[in-house]
């Protein structure tokens, strides 16, 4: 095979060549369907991918000085995104972005209870994915400019060359992810359905694009100095003369009732506990549904927002604030009531590492945390251990664990105590000697749903049950609970597909209802009942 160096014109169009299938490789391994979905990335978006990862490779080529291994590397990294991007929205929903590069640790956490079989469409795409490897691997050619018997001559090329693809490629990512560019292409840089955007940008654009969202922008309007006059106006000082109730709060992870995005029929009641609480027939509680501002995953922004009522809104798209924005103490809920002289707790039957709460806990003003080496002594995913539900602790064992460190911390100061829990966690695919489903859903033979259902009905008898127990204590408890998230986009789309409806072509309001969960408000003192209240989890 003559080498390629020798006809210097060539070796440029094989590298556009190789720039437009990987983009399409990658593409595929997302999902993309290029039957029905080709249009939903306008041309000229096209060509700004095509572009970008043809400037990839000509940085690797002169980096690298072997036009085979730049293929080879680029097609091997893009390719990856695309896999990576599939599993993490049928998993979670929302796209990957670059805040996740830096959550890795997270995500290690809890991998291991997902299922990772591949389609049948992503096993075609990654045959061809290896035929293309093979191909790029015969492309075999120097980066040579002009010839130069001298070694550190050419060397030197390459490396002016490799500054000046640098420059290049900072300069156009720089311009195709500025607000102007997006202006004037009439496209969405940020949205409230990522991934809907990630739909009409690419995987790679998308993910150059998290890269500029990354800094913080000063909302429109604020002003630092009138904020601080108008907390001035509040007075944090502690009022002896008010008897202060012990508050439990708890924030049961994927908690919701997905009857608010159709009907379907289960052969039991998946949560007859909180549905008499929706009709109102528990006294002395107010319920109704939360907005959330996540679908499917990234629970530390409901916690978040819960906690400090500040709107992740103004974080760029993928941000977490326990991750990459809180580096001192912030104000909370925790940290008020700590002034207020309660006693503050916060718990999560899980890894402390994840979503960076081990450290950002005290920050916020819990005096004392405790995570999974506090609930159990037993092996991780030990199944003959009575306390785990799958893999993950049960709701039941972590009330019980709640209840020990109420009794130990209640005193003559009030206790306030932050829960957050992980039994029902995804993935919901897989057998487990000590689960057995019990839920049924009509006309659907999915073992991801029965799943999720049937935890929800051990999370709703679960938490019935502690409230029995708050409702024998003397002192004044007040219970506050809610879900996080809705589950991930397979159980949310099972539902909706039932009911033959398809997010596509839902309106502001029906897409509002992909982000509501249940919530209730309970004393074992006289309150104000109330149903259908509509609010927000800041």
């Amino acid at each position: 095979m003559k080498k390629l160096q020798y006809l210097p014109k060539i070796r440029f169009w094989v590298l556009f060549l190789f720039s437009i299938i990987t983009f399409f490789l990658t593409e595929s391994l997302y999902g993309r369907n290029w039957i029905l979905h080709y249009k939903d990335m306008p041309w000229y978006v096209y060509v700004t991918n095509i572009l970008f990862y043809y400037l990839v490779n000509l940085l690797l080529f002169s980096l690298i000085g072997k036009m085979h291994w730049a293929l080879i590397l680029s097609t091997l990294c893009f390719c990856t995104l695309g896999l990576v991007q599939m599993y993490v929205i049928k998993f979670r929903t929302v796209p990957i972005t670059a805040f996740d590069l830096l959550t890795l640790q997270t995500a290690i956490n809890v991998a291991n209870n997902y299922d990772l079989t591949l389609e049948p469409s992503s096993i075609q795409t990654l045959l061809l994915v290896f035929c293309t490897l093979c191909m790029e691997f015969f492309c075999k050619a120097d980066f040579v400019i002009t010839p130069s018997p001298l070694k550190y001559k050419a060397i030197l090329k390459r490396g002016v060359c490799s500054i000046a693809f640098i420059t290049i490629l900072t300069a156009y990512t720089w311009l195709v992810t500025s607000a102007g560019f997006f202006s004037f292409i009439h496209l969405n840089k940020t949205g409230f359905r990522a991934d809907l955007i990630l739909q009409s940008q690419g995987v790679a654009y998308n993910f150059a694009v998290s890269l500029s969202n990354i800094k913080i922008r000063k909302p429109q309007g604020y002003n630092a100095a009138a904020e601080e006059m108008l907390l001035k106006t509040y007075s944090a000082e502690k009022n002896g003369q008010q008897k202060q109730p012990n508050i439990i709060v708890i924030m049961n992870e994927a908690f919701s009732d997905l009857s608010v995005l159709g009907d379907f029929q289960c052969n039991i009641d998946y949560m007859p506990f909180m549905h008499k609480m929706l009709r109102g027939e528990i006294d002395n509680t107010i319920t109704g549904y939360m907005d959330v501002s996540i679908r499917g995953g990234s629970t530390s922004k409901t916690e978040y927002e819960f906690l400090t009522g500040n709107t992740c809104g103004f974080f760029p798209e993928g941000g977490i604030p326990y991750q990459f924005y809180m580096k001192n103490n912030t104000p909370s809920l925790a940290s008020f009531l700590k002034n207020q002289g309660y006693t503050t707790i916060g718990m999560h039957p899980y890894n402390g590492s994840g979503w960076n709460r081990i450290t950002v806990y005290p920050q916020l003003g819990f005096e004392n945390s405790f995570f999974f080496e506090d609930f159990t002594d037993h092996p991780y995913a030990d199944y003959s251990d009575p306390k785990t539900v799958r893999i993950y602790i049960s709701d039941e064992a972590d009330y019980t664990v709640l209840k020990e460190k109420y009794e130990a911390a209640i005193s003559e100061n009030p206790v306030f105590i932050f829960n957050v829990t992980m039994q029902n966690h995804g993935g919901y695919t897989g057998e487990h000697p000590n689960f057995t489903p019990t839920c049924k859903i009509s006309g659907m033979d999915d073992s991801a749903v029965e799943t999720y259902f049937s935890l929800l009905q051990l999370s709703d008898k679960a938490i019935e049950e502690l409230l029995s127990y708050f409702s024998n204590r003397d002192e004044e408890v007040i219970v506050a609970f809610f879900g996080d998230h809705q589950p991930g986009a397979g159980i949310v789309d099972a539902i909706m597909e039932s009911n033959n409806k398809h997010t596509s072509q839902f309106d502001g309001i029906e897409l509002r209802k992909l982000y509501q969960v249940p919530f209730f408000i309970w004393s074992n003192r006289d309150l104000k009942s109330q149903t259908n209240v509509e609010i927000s989890a800041n």
